[in-house]
């Protein structure tokens, strides 16, 4: 079988003939003698879109528009995490997220600040993106285990095991019984 880091003439030519089903296109290398993975099939295609020697997919045009609405939406309402993102397009999070990503390398979309709480979710820092070039904002630290510890006890409220709850059953009957006897 051939094989090789550099990609030839005729293994180029199957990519094109193939454009935007890579599962078919390493099927036909195969067939013609070639080695390659799926995925790195699928890179070198998008390589050969963005250098403009294969054309453009359906799949890939919807990727671009997608872009443009996750870039419109920034423009228009402000700044947004990807969640809300999300939520104002309608895509499922992973296409959100490949799409910012992209839209971050390449200077249009930045980091503008970073947010700690989202309700109903764990609190760990979420960037929140705004339109246009600029520079990051600056990841805030990690909390300390001491924070930690007190945000967990202050959810937790003081009951860490079984033990516990059954001092706090027995305090509260005690506390009962005192104000019985005092009537």
């Amino acid at each position: 079988m051939k094989n090789g880091n550099r990609w030839t003439a005729e293994e180029v030519a199957i990519l094109a003939a193939h454009n935007g089903q890579p599962r078919e296109a390493v099927i036909a290398l195969a067939r013609a003698g070639y080695k390659r993975s799926v995925s790195s099939v699928a890179t070198k295609m998008q390589k050969l879109r963005n250098c403009g020697q294969i054309e453009q997919t359906h799949q890939s045009r919807a990727y671009g528009v997608l872009s443009a609405k996750v870039e419109a939406a920034l423009e228009r309402r402000g700044a947004m995490t990807r969640d809300e993102l999300c939520k104002l397009t309608g895509q499922e999070r992973h296409l959100v997220v490949a799409v910012l990503k992209r839209l971050r390398d390449t200077g249009r979309v930045h980091i503008s600040e970073w947010r700690r709480h989202a309700p109903g979710q764990r609190e760990y820092p979420r960037p929140v993106y705004a339109a246009g070039p600029g520079v990051d904002a600056e990841r805030p630290p990690k909390v300390g285990r001491k924070e930690a510890n007190r945000r967990y006890r202050k959810i937790r409220g003081g009951v860490h095991s079984v033990f516990d709850f059954g001092r706090a059953i027995a305090r509260r009957a005690r506390e009962e019984s005192k104000g019985a006897s005092r009537v």
